[in-house]
């Protein structure tokens, strides 16, 4: 393969697409990592009552008037992208984003409160 080959495959619109996927990425191996760190923050001190009010306090907000209001302001934003884009997918992004945080404390406390029952007793 010439200079002249490497030059052609490697336009603007794959260079773009490559940095989108590296930041893409590098974004979802933090938020592994940091759900690493928090598991075994969770596992280890689930008797310490530390944050416990700022969990219940931003439980509330999430479940409360507050958090319908993101919710509803995530529909909006999906509805107004998804008009601009003549694409649907918008308005998905944004309804799937208000389930997902107004779900979100139940779903958390569910995974980390999560018992196994015992088999063959």
């Amino acid at each position: 393969m010439g200079h002249s080959a490497v030059a052609s495959y490697m336009t603007e619109e794959r260079i773009a697409l490559f940095k989108k996927v590296a930041i893409y990425t590098a974004f979802v191996l933090g938020v592994i990592a940091l759900l690493a760190i928090a598991s075994e923050v969770f596992a280890a001190g689930s008797a310490d009552k530390t944050f416990e009010t700022t969990l219940t306090t931003l439980t509330d907000w999430i479940e409360g008037t507050l958090g319908k209001i993101i919710a509803l302001a995530f529909v909006i934003i999906g509805s107004v992208m998804g008009a601009a884009r003549q694409s649907l997918m918008a308005f998905a992004v944004g309804i799937a984003a208000a389930l997902g945080l107004y779900n979100a404390p139940g779903l958390i406390d569910n995974v980390f409160s999560a018992t196994l029952p015992i088999i063959g007793g």
